[in-house]
């Protein structure tokens, strides 16, 4: 878990990626979640949509994107 304290299920939003590249965006309470789910496992299992599927490239980019900026900021910071 991300917070110290758990979000409300009316607190919490879903976005999908459709095949066209459109983002859809929906309430967690729209995608129907029974009372006594474990709501975690559900999401990770994709029973509500919007299932995290990211790829070790996708990981691999965003942390190298990540570390160029950090190091722009530093030189920035040293030229200053």
């Amino acid at each position: 878990m991300v917070l110290d304290r758990p979000l409300a299920r009316e607190q919490v939003w879903i976005t999908s990626k459709k095949t066209s590249g459109e983002t859809e965006l929906y309430p967690f309470v729209a995608a129907g979640p029974g009372g006594d789910e474990h709501l975690e496992r559900g999401y990770l299992r994709g029973r509500y949509g919007g299932s995290p599927r990211v790829s070790v490239g996708e990981i691999a980019r965003a942390l190298t994107w990540r570390e160029k900026e950090r190091e722009r900021e530093r030189e920035a910071k040293a030229s200053a």
